[in-house]
């Protein structure tokens, strides 16, 4: 079956030391990557990048340090209750449980949360079942395909990076609770396989997976993505033109940070400076970027502006371990 050879393709990705301190490394940069992105784009967050370069001329190089005192912006939040659900629940996606977390986390903080979100969680809190909520916002928006479900996906692959069936099903379910897009549900897949090539330390065949995807159920726009030929920058990307909240666009970031990305400071600020959905943009490029260079790659000083960040790296090394292949 066409998803069995995207498990088995995502299998073949484990790489040559699994456990190894350079791969616990690269764990941790994920989750702290896509700590720091996060809140280094928040106070330029849907501004243009025109409007971004006349406040910020040298681009926006520090997190701002009033985040020290401030609750999780959702982009961090939902990631880590997603973290936090696959930890205690043995690596497996509940969608009655992990709505019952956002929604306590919605009454309790809600910080930066969506429009397609908000209205679930709503839902939710009459009564509708996670699903059947889902559904419903997604066919009253219109059929809208935000980034909400891909900027917390990624400790799906942190969890299950050698196990192909597994990423893809959780993948899914990360996503199916909020998100009931095709097209959000197959970019948290997609991305998650990215960044369990890229914590494993190995090479991934781009044109080969995007061949997978769509004969897997993958919407061809998700596909067309992950396959597109990489060629420019971060400009190329247009991150502050149409759509700056839909999910291919977030996904195109992500691809551009997995595949050609020179380094991870600069490239995010570049990303940030780039305008639109920046703090979305910086938590998905920053979880990319984190992967592939590790957690000495994340400036310490950024990180130092976030509140319980040891929490984030405690999620990120239990995450690491429980995933180690038998």
């Amino acid at each position: 079956m066409p998803s069995e050879d995207l498990a088995l393709f995502i299998e073949a990705l484990r790489g040559p030391a699994p456990a190894d301190e350079a791969a616990r490394g690269r764990a941790r940069g994920a989750l702290l990557g896509l700590a720091a992105g996060n809140a280094l784009g928040l106070p330029v967050e849907s501004r243009g990048a025109a409007d971004v370069a006349r406040a910020y001329p040298e681009g926006l190089r520090e997190v701002a340090p009033e985040e020290l005192e401030r609750p999780w912006d959702d982009d961090l939040a939902q990631t880590m209750i997603i973290a936090e659900a696959l930890l205690q629940r043995g690596g497996l996606l509940d969608a009655d449980d992990l709505a019952g977390r956002f929604l306590r986390w919605f009454e309790e903080n809600g910080r930066g949360i969506g429009t397609l979100t908000r209205g679930v969680l709503l839902s939710l809190s009459h009564g509708v079942s996670p699903r059947s909520a889902a559904r419903e916002a997604w066919e009253l928006s219109g059929g809208s395909a935000g980034n909400g479900a891909l900027m917390r996906c990624a400790p799906v692959a942190l969890r299950w990076r050698a196990d192909g069936a597994a990423l893809i099903r959780e993948s899914q379910n990360s996503s199916l609770v909020t998100h009931h897009d095709p097209r959000c549900v197959w970019s948290c897949v997609a991305f998650n396989v990215g960044l369990a090539a890229a914590l494993n330390g190995v090479d991934l065949d781009w044109g080969r997976l995007a061949r997978l995807l769509e004969e897997a159920g993958a919407p061809r726009e998700v596909a067309e993505i992950v396959g597109r030929p990489r060629r420019g920058g971060v400009g190329s990307l247009h991150l502050d033109k149409d759509g700056i909240g839909f999910t291919i666009k977030a996904l195109d970031v992500a691809v551009h940070a997995l595949r050609r990305a020179p380094d991870f400071e600069e490239t995010l600020i570049e990303i940030v400076a780039a305008g639109g959905d920046t703090d979305t943009n910086g938590a998905i490029a920053g979880a990319a970027l984190g992967a592939r260079f590790g957690a000495d790659a994340v400036p310490r000083r950024w990180l130092e502006r976030i509140r319980d960040i040891d929490r984030v790296q405690a999620a990120a090394d239990a995450l690491f371990d429980a995933g180690v292949p038998a």
